[in-house]
């Protein structure tokens, strides 16, 4: 979360967002292929291909 949008979940901050704000950044992690949690979830198909 903090790479892609500098939130740090850890931090004061996140109290004062709401769960929507969570959740779209969340649903936005998950369907954009280069994030970490995507490719922990759906796996990294960018890996070991040649590109031809």
């Amino acid at each position: 979360m903090h790479q892609v949008y500098g939130a740090d979940l850890g931090g004061p901050i996140i109290h004062e967002r709401t769960w929507r704000w969570l959740s779209v950044r969340i649903v936005q992690l998950l369907t954009e292929s280069t994030t970490r949690l995507h490719r922990a979830i759906y796996g990294d198909n960018t890996r070991g291909t040649s590109g031809t």
